[in-house]
């Protein structure tokens, strides 16, 4: 499905994006959901014919696209603030408990 922001921009990854050979250690946020508020993002390895299905929902505003240095896999790290940010600002989904409160989030793999 092709989303976009309120000034017509595509949101998330419209489509797919070849990974191989490239370096990541990168935040993205602002991605696409669904009707829930999940992100759902798939990794295909045309080659081996291996797929995986991640979700994570709302509590997480930003995510880390990280390739290591062996290169033989992809890490999707779902964060709840923007990492790097000296700030801490709300905006950036920065939360602050109080002693004894939770915060609940779910992040779910599989094999598809």
């Amino acid at each position: 499905e092709d989303r976009r922001r309120d000034d017509g921009r595509p949101v998330g990854f419209p489509g797919a994006a070849a990974w191989e050979g490239r370096v990541l250690d990168d935040p993205f946020c602002g991605l696409a959901t669904d009707a829930l508020g999940r992100v759902v993002a798939r990794v295909v390895d045309r080659a081996g014919g291996a797929a995986l299905r991640a979700e994570w929902g709302p509590v997480f505003s930003a995510c880390v696209l990280f390739t290591p240095p062996h290169r033989q896999a992809v890490c999707i790290e779902p964060c709840t603030s923007l990492p790097g940010r000296g700030d801490f600002a709300a905006a950036a989904g920065w939360r602050v408990l109080a002693a004894g409160e939770r915060l609940a989030a779910r992040y779910a793999v599989a094999a598809v």
